[in-house]
């Protein structure tokens, strides 16, 4: 055996060398057979960089392909590109608000930061729904109108609600100051910033803070966060509390920010967010209306946040003022 080992060893050998070149390793190897002659054997190896190099070129054919079909879908196909596009940019930015947010909890839990101390758009960015990124930016503006719609039908419930509770206020000017601001904004009038600053006292307590107004009044404020009002009523003031603290809150972060640092479609929807129809105002009017909104709750404390969810219908039902000629 190991005769004939030998023998082959003398019949049969290879050379083995590599060159590099431009970054890739070929590894030359000549074969010798019996018959003498020497045939190359050429491998090449990729090193990191050239691997990294055919990854790109992968990715930019794919990119390339896709921007294709795009064009032919939006071409031959418009509704359906329209739809396929939504889809696509969605799942993006699915990935994209993932990533953000698990910085920022992560960022939470190292610096010991409170969801109070976030800035602004890290706040917001916590709390949003995921699922706005599939609608087109027409769907948006549609979907929030339809559902403040529904959140308005309960405006007259949530002010009679109101009436009904300030009917039962002890101290009879303050009475008398919150009835009249009830009849003015369920006559058409939008209020004063300082007619409902003068009352903010009244809601840290009984009768009208959020815990302790009646079952029904907790029910109709419910659909101004988009709240289901079938549930216990402990639990439906549990839930308005956590909520209108989540809202006072996020003004305060919005304060830090500065109002003036907002894009347009960040203004409409920290106004939406508030309870007004911000897709059937301007830009100015929204504006405007937000500047109202952060001077009034920047002077809230959190054992007053009743009268915040109540401005939700006090300061946005009437909106703009009806102009005089």
């Amino acid at each position: 055996m190991a005769l004939f080992c030998a023998a082959v060893g003398r019949r049969f050998s290879v050379d083995l060398y590599g060159i590099r070149t431009n970054g890739v390793t070929v590894i030359h190897s000549s074969f010798t057979a019996t018959s003498g002659a020497r045939l190359p054997l050429y491998r090449h190896y990729s090193s990191p960089k050239s691997r990294l190099g055919i990854g790109l070129q992968i990715v930019s054919r794919l990119q390339g392909a896709n921007a294709k079909y795009e064009l032919f879908l939006q071409r031959y196909f418009p509704r359906f590109y329209v739809l396929y596009h939504t889809f696509t940019k969605g799942i993006q930015l699915i990935f994209q608000d993932a990533k953000e947010v698990t910085v920022i909890r992560t960022r939470m839990l190292t610096n010991s930061v409170k969801v109070q101390d976030l800035p602004y758009r890290d706040m917001e960015k916590l709390r949003q729904l995921l699922i706005r990124h599939f609608w087109t930016p027409q769907q948006q503006t549609e979907f929030q109108g339809v559902n403040h719609s529904h959140r308005a039908q309960h405006h007259w419930a949530v002010l009679k609600g109101l009436e009904s509770a300030g009917s039962h206020v002890k101290d009879g000017r303050l009475k008398i100051i919150l009835l009249d601001l009830c009849n003015k904004v369920q006559s058409g009038v939008h209020p004063n910033i300082s007619d409902i600053q003068v009352i903010r006292g009244l809601f840290s307590g009984a009768p009208l803070s959020i815990k302790r107004i009646n079952a029904n009044q907790m029910r109709q404020l419910c659909p101004l966060f988009f709240l289901t009002p079938r549930l216990p009523t402990p639990m439906i003031g549990t839930r308005l509390n956590s909520h209108a603290i989540e809202l006072l809150q996020l003004d305060r972060a919005l304060s830090r920010h500065g109002l003036h640092q907002l894009d347009d479609s960040e203004l409409r929807q920290a106004c939406y967010v508030r309870g007004l129809d911000s897709g059937s105002l301007s830009i100015n009017q929204c504006r405007e209306w937000l500047s109202q909104w952060l001077q009034f709750s920047s002077h809230l404390k959190e054992s007053e946040v009743s009268l915040l969810v109540h401005s939700m219908v006090l300061l946005s039902a009437n909106y703009p003022k009806p102009s005089h000629h």
